[in-house]
């Protein structure tokens, strides 16, 4: 995530794209928008944070004192659509285009397997309980809330890909967070030990307790055995994966594999989904990678913090001359 909300990233790879293209970049300090020119063509990006709104992450359009990092320039303002903003719709739409999604319902007695409980509605992983192994109608906590749905769980590689149109320009595969188990350290030891808890950010020992019971340890109190791994995350940017400011996209590696070919096409199929603007839009797409290689997609991401390597694809669909250097294979 530090390459992601690094401000020099974002200005370098600006950088190299416009004096590659020959366009002319400026930051107005005042606001930090972007001004882009080529000849008589003249473009403002807006900028856009990662910061907290009462209590909560947000991405915002100014620096203030709960500024944590910055999301990227684009050349329009937030944009949404029903496919991106309601759980519910991604799922009918991908059903309806043939693309890999879990089975959801919320129905418990229609659960088929381990499950999680989510949110139609939320953003950064809000909201989401599990995973559980089965449905307890004794549990409190296996009962859906208001605006709520069960869905299976599927464990694998961690991935989140970038698109801007229908054109996939980076892509990240995490591996899910796990503590390993020495046969004398309770589960809640390792788990502190793996990161210490921010007085700000405590760990969710909820939800942990519902990971360990997954991985088949009853209580954060219990001694895994030696070698034993437990699943301590299973979601995109988690505190628990080491910390790195390395670029991690990794788009360059995986083309014209299976998995590639996977992401592009559903990109091109949910770019279709946008119909409310007239032009490109960036947007992220969620998944889990399984241990047979099929990408099972989770939502899709309207305003997603920008991947500074989807620039390029941006100035080229901007700008008449970008456009005509670049080649349509970004």
């Amino acid at each position: 995530m530090f390459f992601l909300t690094g401000y020099l990233n974002h200005a370098a790879s600006i950088q190299a794209a416009t004096a590659e293209f020959g366009i002319k970049a400026r930051m107005d300090l005042a606001n930090f928008s972007l001004e882009l020119g080529k000849s008589v063509q003249r473009r403002v990006w807006k900028p856009r944070f990662v910061g907290a709104a009462q209590g909560r992450t947000a991405y915002i359009d100014r620096m203030g004192p709960n500024t944590r990092g910055f999301a990227g320039w684009l050349p329009y303002d937030m944009r949404r659509w029903p496919v991106a903003s309601d759980k519910a719709e991604f799922k009918k739409f991908a059903a309806s285009k043939d693309v890999p999604t879990p089975a959801a319902c919320t129905d418990a007695s229609a659960i088929g397997g381990p499950f999680l409980i989510k949110k139609f509605r939320s953003s950064f992983g809000e909201g989401i309980r599990g995973p559980f192994l089965k449905f307890d109608p004794g549990q409190l906590d296996h009962a859906l809330r208001d605006g709520e749905y069960y869905e299976n769980f599927i464990l694998g590689h961690i991935v989140k890909a970038w698109y801007w149109g229908s054109t996939w320009g980076a892509i990240e595969v995490r591996q899910p967070p796990v503590v390993t188990g020495d046969g004398h350290t309770p589960l809640r030891a390792l788990v502190q030990a793996k990161l210490d808890s921010a007085p700000d950010r405590p760990h969710d020992w909820q939800a942990l307790s519902d990971l360990a019971r997954y991985c088949g340890v009853q209580s954060l109190d219990d001694v895994p055995a030696p070698s034993r791994e437990v699943l301590i995350d299973f979601k995109y940017g988690s505190r628990y994966e080491p910390t790195s400011r390395a670029n991690r996209n990794v788009i360059d590696k995986l083309r014209a594999t299976p998995l590639a070919s996977q992401f592009e096409r559903a990109g091109e199929v949910f770019s279709h989904s946008i119909t409310d603007y007239g032009d490109a839009s960036l947007f992220t797409l969620d998944a889990m990678v399984d241990s047979e290689g099929t990408v099972w997609f989770l939502e899709m991401n309207s305003n997603p913090m920008v991947h500074p390597d989807l620039y390029p694809l941006v100035l080229r669909d901007q700008f008449d001359a970008a456009r005509a250097r670049l080649p349509l294979a970004a």
